[in-house]
């Protein structure tokens, strides 16, 4: 075999098969960038390498040539287009694979059924197989397969080729009242109603226990002036956020823990009936 010659210089005689480059390429490339927006190598027969952004697309579109003209239809034929679609496709590019829909009544069939639940939160705390999720759970293997197969017809799991399942970004909207039927409007009521008192107990836990909480618990309250525009997209970019954040880590560990995000905006108006109503306010 070959003995590997040490690269002498990485804007001179960069090799990409280099041991040091394949385990952190981020500082080499970084000086590249810096000092060097083309390398070169005589070796592999000899190759050159963009290092930034503006280097490469001046190859591309070879500005500095007499046919300028040339350059200047290809950007508006290629690059132009192709950053119009970055622009348009960016949000879908930062939430990635988030599944985003309206709530509907099999999800409350799920969110209800005690088995699919033991089974989520179970999935939640490490990505597992269904034999390891069954032994942690308690349940029958076939129950919790049922489970799976349901949780991921919905958008809730997804499945690895390892046979591992693990959770997905799901971001469930508010559904329409038209969604439901008379019979599906009153149990979505019902389902609200036990949710709310949920929610309340929880906030009053939390209220009790924040010092407690230290570091894992987090709060902040604030009243902004904002037009009906400026409060809708202050939630597409707040959901944006979450996604993107949803995607650091699949599974739990002792530096990473499943933390419980709420967010509600409404009128200041609500809130002084409220307190009209208690009396705290005339």
């Amino acid at each position: 075999m070959t003995e590997r010659v040490p690269v002498a210089d990485w804007a001179t005689d960069f090799d990409h098969t280099d041991p040091e480059f394949i385990n952190d390429p981020a500082p080499i490339l970084r000086d590249l960038r810096s000092r060097c927006p083309v390398a070169h190598t005589d070796r592999m027969l000899g190759v050159y390498l963009t290092t930034t952004y503006q280097a490469a697309r001046d190859v591309m579109l070879d500005w500095r040539t007499a046919d300028w003209t040339d350059s200047v239809a290809l950007a508006v034929a290629v690059e132009l287009p192709v950053a119009a679609l970055l622009l348009t496709r960016a949000r879908h590019l930062l939430v990635g694979g988030t599944v985003i829909r309206r709530l509907t009544l099999t999800d409350l069939d799920l969110q209800t059924d005690t088995t699919v639940r033991l089974v989520l939160r179970a999935v939640h705390k490490g990505g597992a197989d269904a034999a390891t999720l069954a032994a942690v759970t308690g349940l029958a293997r076939s129950d919790v397969e049922t489970a799976l197969r349901r949780l991921r017809n919905s958008g809730y799991l997804e499945r690895s080729r390892s046979g591992r399942w693990r959770a997905r970004a799901l971001d469930l909207r508010r559904p329409k009242s038209t969604d439901f039927d008379a019979a599906g409007r009153q149990r979505y009521a019902r389902y609200m109603e036990t949710k709310l008192d949920r929610e309340l107990r929880i906030f009053a836990r939390v209220a009790a226990d924040y010092d407690r909480l230290g570091p894992w618990g987090k709060g902040s309250r604030a009243t902004a002036y904002l037009s009906e525009k400026d409060l809708a997209q202050f939630e597409t970019e707040y959901l944006d956020l979450i996604n993107r954040y949803a995607h650091r880590h699949d599974t739990m560990s002792d530096r990473v823990h499943p933390i419980a995000l709420r967010f509600y905006a409404f009128p200041q108006t609500l809130i002084d009936e409220v307190d009209r109503e208690a009396g705290a306010l005339v």
